[in-house]
């Protein structure tokens, strides 16, 4: 068992170095097409927003509880 994980250590940041995930991300981005591009960011963006609203709700209604 050491000697496989004595091997791993030695041999992983070469494996990782030679993976290029940044680029791999920028290929696959730029290959996509724009509409689906925009229309995948959008419905993250408002999935987000939608969150972002509920906990805005949610912290004025805790503030507006606490003050009475």
């Amino acid at each position: 068992m050491e000697r496989i994980t004595t091997s791993a250590r030695e041999r992983l940041p070469a494996a990782i170095a030679d993976f290029d995930v940044g680029g791999l991300v920028r290929k696959k981005v730029s290959d996509y097409p724009i509409e689906q591009l925009e229309a995948l960011i959008l419905s993250v963006a408002a999935q987000h927003l939608k969150t972002i609203e509920l906990f805005g709700a949610a912290i004025a209604f805790f503030l507006v509880c606490c003050r009475r």
